[in-house]
């Protein structure tokens, strides 16, 4: 990056890109590590300074949005600091950015995919809605198939305030990755925190398996603590099999 480039965004003379940002990040932390004074973990997150850019992006967007602070930075520096207040200014009341105008731009900037991979859960579950209701598929999925990668606690927080058939999309292009310790995962986050959630992902999770992962999942949970849905996993893992498969699980099941 050339040096008046970086002089232009330090000194706040034009809105600095995504890249631009992560660039100075990523360059501040190598010569801090190799100077000896390596820096805090938080101040190096590349995802935590890609959602600031969005953020920024989106206040930029809308002239009437006035309330943005860099509140990652903020946070951060008053944990450091040891300020249990907030000693920020205080924010005037403004109307809400307008969401589709939020979207297109931050489709401009970063793109769907990358939208669906690192925006906080609830701005992603938002586009996602907005792309919905407007019919826009080929971006919804774009942006569903990068968010189908995320944690198990996030696919769930997305699919749960997404409704119903954004949600089940998601659910279902998460479900393809076929390892069990992706469902295990699914299982125990429905568990603690989306109950309303875990049927329906039992059944479209486990239905289709072959029977010795029902048996594989049903052990990793097990390892894992157990969970009350070991039933669900039962009944949906054994619906419609044959005789010969239902002695396959049991026979896998007692570890014979």
């Amino acid at each position: 990056m050339p040096r008046t480039t970086i002089d232009d965004k330090l000194h706040g003379r034009s809105t600095p890109k995504v890249e631009h940002v992560l660039a100075l990040v990523v360059a501040f932390r190598d010569y801090a590590a190799a100077a000896g004074n390596p820096l805090p973990r938080e101040f190096c997150d590349e995802g935590a300074w890609r959602s600031e850019c969005v953020a920024m992006d989106r206040a930029l967007a809308d002239p009437q949005s006035h309330d943005y602070r860099g509140m990652v930075a903020r946070d951060i520096l008053a944990a450091r600091e040891g300020h249990t207040d907030n000693t920020a200014p205080p924010v005037t009341a403004s109307a809400e950015p307008s969401e589709t105008a939020w979207v297109e731009h931050v489709l401009r900037t970063v793109g769907p995919e990358t939208a669906g991979r690192e925006l906080p859960p609830k701005d992603a579950t938002a586009m996602a809605n907005v792309l919905q209701a407007a019919g826009r598929t080929e971006e919804l999925g774009r942006l569903l198939r990068a968010a189908a990668g995320r944690s198990a606690q996030d696919v769930l927080t997305m699919s749960e305030a997404a409704g119903l058939n954004t949600g089940g999309q998601l659910i279902r292009l998460a479900l393809q990755d076929h390892s069990i310790a992706r469902m295990a995962a699914l299982v125990k986050e429905a568990e603690h925190h989306h109950p309303d959630e875990a049927v329906g992902l039992i059944h479209l999770g486990v239905q289709y398996r072959p029977i010795l992962n029902v048996v594989n999942l049903i052990k990793t949970i097990h390892t894992n603590g157990g969970s009350p849905f070991i039933g669900e996993i039962l009944s949906a893992g054994l619906r419609g099999r044959s005789a010969r498969e239902v002695s396959l699980f049991l026979i896998g099941l007692s570890g014979r």
